[in-house]
């Protein structure tokens, strides 16, 4: 029964012409106005007009939602971070802008005293590290979330990512970007596993494309059995009748490179042994030490030639660098493939410093195109013997954007003193390249010379602005700048500059270092 109707006529003539029948209402409704304290006419019915519309919009009848029963939480058999630590939890979501690499480095804290998060703090931290910017907690914080965070992911599909079984589903439904992450990660972890898995998934895969892309799970250190692998499937392409489609020569390539980069595969030290010859020991007169110098052919020759380039290594036919001829361009790749420790077996005992600075001036690395070899030597960062080259190199030559990623070879302290022997008072800009090192804590020397760099005033601006906004993001600083620190933001100046440096860098970072410090006293 329709009882709005009812009400608009009583409405339209009013209260005391046309009395509403409260009998007509539903139960529910007629016992709460006929026990309402108010007796006025009016007032019951505008009580009575507001009770009639909710219920109407509502439906007589309520809907069942099934509501799952929930299990009680498990109870906490973990030491769960004292209140200190969990309001210094609560101060550092709270920020307005929060660091994630502040709250890694708290979570890591934690970890390392086994503690486990407060409950309280469960559910913002589980959103947060789901939300763009912040993902990089999501590895940091299984070890920390005890038993009540493991039982509560669960109620969430959005926190599925930070159970620990969630990468076994990824193999299963994932992406093929993020079945090769998985399998790049498995393969760390268990690599006889990771390569069946390999192993069966190519052989499967009918897709030329997605194959080659499934192969570059091995691009890195090949253990015996991975090798003879990536051995056979290379052998296996020049049988294929498709051998001259762009897809397959492109994983001739990849299969290439990969067996290249090996120390013990055949083709390593076989490619190594031919590009000798064009690495020449010259005596100088006068019985002054020899001198190394690179000379490749400018006509294809017995080697590097289309016949063994091309169709058995599948580089480009032509150099694709404008002013590099095609014999350099096939020399370059090769040698930046090359593992290091094949050069050091075939250079023996060449001086390093010599055979990096050869590859600088010769002619075959003009025009900004990144030195081959340095770029493998950067790899072998336990190596003395090329930081000592690179070292060298630097301390000659100088560094510059075609060789910003071989300073990822040096040691912290090696890198500091560098930098701080050769910028004269300003940053130089490969400092950037390299901020990003984790756990990465300056020096106090090395602290303050950046930040003498900042106050001098021949800093440029773009290049300000862009180290105030990484040096806010990280946590480099030594702490015991923080009185310093809090001496410059005390100075009082009329400058604009300055007080636009106090404000936009000094302030922050004392913010940052401050907090740093809070967390090394309370964990």
């Amino acid at each position: 029964m329709n009882h709005w109707d009812k009400l608009i006529k009583t409405a339209l003539l009013g209260t005391e012409k046309s009395e509403f029948d409260l009998k007509s209402l539903p139960d529910s409704i007629r016992a709460y106005t006929e026990n309402a304290p108010d007796k006025d006419p009016e007032a019951r019915f505008y009580t009575a007009a507001s009770l009639v519309y909710l219920y109407e919009k509502a439906g007589q009848l309520p809907e069942n939602t099934p509501i799952p029963l929930l299990g009680p939480a498990p109870d906490e058999t973990d030491v769960i971070c004292p209140p200190a630590v969990e309001q210094l939890l609560e101060t550092l979501l709270s920020e307005q802008n929060r660091q994630v690499n502040l709250l890694v480095y708290c979570f890591q804290q934690i970890a390392r005293k086994r503690w486990v998060l407060p409950y309280t703090k469960l559910t913002a931290v589980f959103n947060l590290s789901i939300s763009p910017g912040f993902k990089n907690l999501q590895p940091f914080l299984h070890p920390i979330y005890g038993n009540r965070g493991a039982w509560l992911v669960n109620l969430n599909p959005s926190w599925s990512v930070l159970t620990p079984n969630a990468t076994d589903q990824i193999w299963e439904s994932g992406s093929l970007t993020e079945r090769r992450k998985w399998l790049i990660a498995l393969r760390l972890e268990d690599p006889a596993q990771c390569l069946a898995l390999l192993k069966a998934t190519i052989e499967q895969e009918r897709n030329a494309r997605e194959r080659k892309e499934w192969i570059r799970v091995l691009n890195g250190q090949l253990s015996s059995d991975e090798l003879l692998f990536i051995q056979d499937l290379y052998e296996q392409l020049p049988a294929s009748k498709e051998q001259d489609k762009p897809i397959v020569q492109e994983t001739r390539r990849l299969l290439t490179e990969i067996l290249l980069s090996a120390p013990l595969s055949l083709l390593s030290k076989d490619v190594a042994v031919k590009l000798e010859r064009y690495v020449l020991l010259q005596k100088r007169i006068l019985g002054m030490r020899a001198k190394i110098a690179i000379e490749i052919p400018a006509q294809p020759d017995d080697f590097l030639c289309p016949e063994i380039m091309v169709q058995l290594f599948g580089f480009e036919a032509v150099s694709p660098t404008p002013g590099l001829s095609s014999t350099e361009f096939w020399f370059c790749e090769l040698a930046r493939c090359v593992h290091p420790i094949v050069w050091e077996t075939v250079f023996k005992d060449r001086p390093w410093s010599e055979i990096l600075g050869a590859f600088a001036k010769s002619n075959a690395l003009h025009s900004g195109s990144k030195l081959p070899l340095l770029q493998h030597v950067a790899h072998a960062l336990a190596r003395t013997m090329y930081r000592k080259g690179i070292l060298a190199f630097v301390q000659e030559y100088g560094v510059d954007e075609s060789n910003y990623f071989m300073l990822n070879a040096l040691h912290n302290e090696e890198l500091e003193k560098m930098v701080m022997n050769q910028s004269q008072g300003i940053l130089p800009d490969y400092l950037k390249e390299v901020m990003q090192r984790p756990n990465w804590t300056w020096s106090k020397p090395f602290s303050r010379f950046v930040l003498q760099c900042f106050i001098a005033p021949r800093t440029n601006g773009i290049q300000y602005h862009e180290y105030v906004k990484m040096l806010s993001m990280h946590i480099h600083l030594d702490l015991s700048m923080l009185p310093e620190l809090e001496d410059l933001r005390d100075q009082p100046s009329k400058n604009p500059l300055e007080q636009q440096m106090q404000r936009s860098l000094i302030t922050p970072l004392i913010h940052l270092l401050q907090l740093r410090k809070s967390i090394n006293n309370l964990i």
